[in-house]
Parts: structure tokens; sequence; C-alpha cells
């Protein structure tokens, strides 16, 4: 989807707010957030947007009112202000009302703050000038917008602030822990449900066009499953065809695979889970020599910037994979959770070493989940370039097993390229054909799948 809009609003059938804050920060290399609500849901999208590298400065504000509303958060703020190349602000006086987000050449201006309400769900309108702008006027006012803000309005806004260190943060700290604030959220919530309510609801985009409440339906008919879909691994024969193939699979296996995601969301057991995550499709970067027979869209915590088509690789990822056997007698969807390492040289990275550190101490936990998930689940794991790699049945993996499979890479510090995965196979599983029992299928599937995510990504 394009940055280039201008007008951006939370019901346009183009960018919403959270689309085009993600479009400008995941490559830039200097941000500036002014925001006087800031949630756990914006420090997330932080988290899992801005490069590690960059720099970061947010401006925003606390007071007694915005933590007890739970829209101002004195523990998030300073676990955001630890981190490398970050400086945080805040305002106490209740006067901050400013919404900018600045990032290298890119400004948004808009009414939405760093929440999900203001991202996503509320009435919220703003305007966009990113470094795409080619008109000449629109341009020129860019350039004086971002002259005003570094010359004038940041600097006095940061001027009029706290800088946040253990001895500023303290007194909010112990506000937001105290039992007069927790008895008062008990009050509030008991009378919020007695008081009569209105306002906006909390509304989804049109889906290309198509009225809000079909808009669920009309993406499980858009991406309805056909055994032509997997033909396109098979349209070129020499390897001098690599690039056609890999154009077809963005235009082809891309959106399909991108509907399929855009339907789980929805689903009640898999909002929580894929409420920040980073995605990204594969390349295929690393065939030479080979047409490749599969396509995998990647969803990960970690925010990666740049190449994101090679950078998922070493970090927990949920894996959504169309493929195909050479002799086409499989063609299959997957869903599958781990830390890819097949193309790596290197030993046993650190997602990896924690991955299986973390089953190793919670083998009897994870055998006990195995047990629950039934049909065609395996524990995959070795480098397949190097004829190692190795697929167990789940409901045949004993404990025993798992212990001394997580122990021999732990010992050897050989690169592990393990994941837990369900197929689902074209012929075989008549639920491919049937998109709404599919969706529910791969939402029990995530499910399932966020224990051993979540353990792989706790470095604890």
């Amino acid at each position: 989807m394009s940055i280039e809009q201008f007008f951006i609003s939370n019901i346009s059938n183009d960018l919403n707010h959270e689309e085009a804050l993600k479009e400008i920060l995941k490559s830039a290399e200097k941000v500036v957030i002014v925001a006087p609500f800031i949630t756990k849901y914006g420090i997330d999208l932080i988290r899992s947007t801005v490069s590690e590298t960059a720099s970061l400065k947010i401006i925003t504000e606390l007071n007694p009112r915005g933590i007890a509303s739970g829209s101002q958060s004195p523990k998030l703020l300073k676990e955001i202000s630890e981190r490398a190349n970050t400086e945080v602000y805040f305002t106490t006086n209740g006067k901050l009302h400013s919404k900018i987000y600045f990032a290298d050449e890119n400004v948004f201006i808009t009414s939405g703050n760093l929440t999900m309400g203001g991202l996503k769900n509320n009435f919220e309108t703003g305007v966009l000038f990113s470094r795409k702008i080619k008109d000449r006027i629109s341009e020129k006012l860019k350039e004086e917008i971002i002259s005003r803000l570094k010359k004038d309005l940041i600097p006095y806004i940061e001027k009029s602030a706290f800088r946040l260190s253990e001895a500023t943060i303290a007194p909010f700290l112990e506000f937001e822990n105290s039992d007069k604030l927790k008895a008062f959220n008990d009050f509030i919530k008991e009378s919020e449900e007695e008081l009569p309510r209105n306002g906006f609801a909390t509304f989804m985009r049109d889906f290309n066009g198509r009225p809000v409440e079909t808009e669920i339906l009309a993406s499980l008919k858009e991406f309805q499953l056909e055994e032509k879909h997997w033909e396109v691994f098979f349209r070129y024969k020499n390897n001098s065809d690599i690039d056609h193939l890999r154009n077809d699979l963005d235009n082809e296996i891309n959106p399909i695979l991108e509907n399929i995601f855009h339907c789980i969301k929805q689903s009640p057991v898999c909002s929580a889970h894929f409420a920040n995550l980073m995605t990204m499709f594969s390349r295929n970067l690393q065939v030479k020599t080979f047409l490749p027979l599969y396509r995998n869209m990647y969803l990960t915590k970690i925010g990666l910037n740049g190449d994101n088509r090679k950078k998922h690789v070493y970090y927990p990822s949920f894996v959504l994979n169309m493929s195909a056997s050479k002799d086409r007698t499989d063609k299959v969807f997957q869903i599958r959770v781990g830390v890819e390492e097949d193309i790596s040289n290197e030993p046993l990275c650190t997602y990896t070493e924690n991955f299986l550190t973390k089953m190793l101490a919670n083998s009897k936990e994870c055998i006990s989940r195995f047990s629950r998930m039934n049909g065609n689940w395996f524990l995959v794991h070795g480098q397949d370039r190097k004829g190692k790699r190795v697929a167990l049945p789940l409901k045949d993996v004993t404990e025993s097993q798992l212990r001394e499979i997580c122990s021999s890479y732990l010992n050897s510090g050989e690169p592990a390229d393990i994941n837990i995965c369900h197929n689902y196979y074209w012929g075989k599983d008549d639920i491919l054909k049937q998109p709404k029992d599919f969706i529910e299928s791969l939402a029990s599937d995530l499910n399932h799948l966020n224990y051993f995510f979540e353990i792989a990504n706790n470095l604890k």
C-alpha cells in the first residue's frame, strides 16, 4: 500500500493511522514522538517497528487523571527510557495536547494518541507529509513544517518538560502502584456499568469498497483456495526464470497469505497474539540453483528494519506457508512457529538456544501441549541444506526424546532450525476448501503455538 496518501483517517479505505505510522517509522534513523497518551499498545508498536539503532525521543504527559484512566503509565515510560539512544520527557500540567510523529523527513500531525484507540479504533484524522511527496507546493510546505518543528516547537515542548530520570519518575511510579489508585479504578469500573454511554462505536475500514459488516465474509470469499493456486510453483522450468517466479509469487501467493492473515486477526482467539507483530514475506533470495517451491509470510515480535526479506532469520516467528513437492504429489498449506537457521553457517543462534533451553526446562508442559495438537502436526529440526532435516509426528514425540533433541543441539552448538508445524494437504484435507472452518482451525493452531512463540521470545 502506498504511503503517498496525504489525508489519513481511521475510517478511510486507504491507510489508517497505525499503517501510516508503521510505514514512516520502520526505516527511520531519527524518531521524535509527541503524544500525551501512550499505552502499552503504543510502546509495543515502537519496539516492533523502530530500529534498535535509531535515536528516539518521546515527549508525553503524566498526570493523576491520565494515570488513573490507564492512558498514561510511568512504568512503561521508564521501561522504554532504558532503550539505547532514547530520551523521554514529560509534562505534568495537563496542557500537552499535540500529537506529532516525526521520522527523518516524514511528519505525521494528527489527533491520534499512541494508543490502540488513537491508531485504530477511534475517529481520528491527520495529515501526513512523507518523503515521497512530489508535488512542489506540498513539498515546500513539508519543508517549512519540518523546519518549524526542529527549530521552534519541539525545543519549546522539550524545554517545558521534565527529563525522565530515577528521581523525576519516582513519585509517579508510587502513585501508579498506590492502593488509593486501585480503589479508585474499582470505583470507576463499577460506575461505568451503571451510567449510560454514547459515542463512536469501534469500527473497521471497508474491505475493497464492501460494507463494514461484510468485511470478514468478503475476506473469506476472497482467499477461497483452489488447486490452481499451487500451479504457480511449476510455471517455469529453468533456473534463469527465478526472478520471474519470485515476481509471480509476489503477485499471486502473497495476496492469498495476506488475506488469510487478515481473517485470522479477526478471530477473538487470535486478536491478542497478532496485535503487534511485524509482517514480511520471503523473497527466496538464497535460491541460486533451483526454482523455489514455497512462499512464506513471517510474523515476528522483533522490530526489523532494512532488508526484512532476510532478517526474519534468527528470530522467533510464526510462519504461514504455501509449498509444493517436486513431484506435485503434495500441495501444502502450513502454519508453524520456530526459529529459522537453515541458511546459517553460524553457531546456534541466541533465540534458538533460548527456545531449546526453555523446552528442556518445561519438557513436561511441552509434551502435554503436544498431546492436544491432533492431526498432521510435526516437530521439525536440522538443516535441510545439509541433509539433516528430521520431521517427527508430534503425537509420537516422548518427553525423553524431546529432551534428547534439545540437549544435543545445546551441547553441539549446531544450528537447529527447529519449528513446530501443522500441515494441511490439498486433496486430503477438505477443510482447505471451507474458508470459515479453515480460519477457525488456524485460529486454534495459533492458540496452541503461541505458548512456544512466547517462550522462544522470552530471553529472561
